[in-house]
């Protein structure tokens, strides 16, 4: 599952992925990060993770698919914020 969280609106964000990372998804979690950006209405936001692969590899990909300007932004290893 990728969980997102929209600090404006304070609403959650929830997508069943079939397995973790892009791995046989066909990018499918990076293109419902990208869709929920849409359809937010967003030009301009900041996706924080930590620094774990698969979670890595979907978020690049959503950078890479989504049209509006887009940072990451990672937690130092060992912190869970």
């Amino acid at each position: 599952m990728v969980v997102g969280f929209d600090r404006a609106s304070k609403s959650p964000f929830a997508h069943t992925v079939p397995s973790k990372g892009l791995v046989g998804t066909n990018d499918y979690p990076a293109k419902a990060i990208a869709k929920d950006f849409d359809l937010l209405g967003y030009k301009r936001v900041n996706m924080k993770s930590d620094q774990e692969n698969a979670i890595v590899a979907v978020l690049r990909k959503s950078k890479e698919l989504w049209t509006g300007e887009s940072t990451l932004e990672f937690s130092p290893k060992g912190e869970s914020k």
